[in-house]
């Protein structure tokens, strides 16, 4: 009997010890969790960051994007106004005075006139 009571306090530390070490082991494994937890949420921050950081600059470039074919537009109503008035006929400083009749591009019937070019 002197022996059990011997061993009895053995078992006893050694299951401490055992359920101490059980303890421990989740603790730790309860931390690794944590930390994996919390670099898997820093990673999504860092992505999310990223990806506003791209779609920003998506954004700036469609505008300046925007800006340049506006300019482009500009310009060509401006050049298609330059050549229309380049294309209006050119009266002389005079000829409005007298009503003369203005120049006209393309053929036009002569009417029963005769031309100066035909006269012999």
């Amino acid at each position: 009997m002197n022996n059990q009571l011997e061993l009895k306090p053995t078992i006893v530390r050694r299951k401490l010890k055992l359920a101490y070490q059980r303890e421990q082991a989740e603790a730790e494994a309860y931390q690794r969790e944590q930390a994996a937890r919390a670099e898997a949420k820093a990673e999504a921050l860092q992505r999310e960051k990223q990806i506003r950081s791209e779609v920003e600059h998506e954004a700036r470039r469609a505008v300046q994007l925007r800006e340049k074919e506006l300019e482009v537009d500009r310009l060509r109503r401006k050049l298609a106004q330059k050549e229309a008035k380049e294309r209006q006929p050119q009266l002389s400083s005079a000829s409005h005075l007298v009503r003369a009749p203005t120049p006209t591009y393309g053929s036009r019937p002569n009417r029963g006139r005769t031309s100066r070019c035909s006269q012999p």
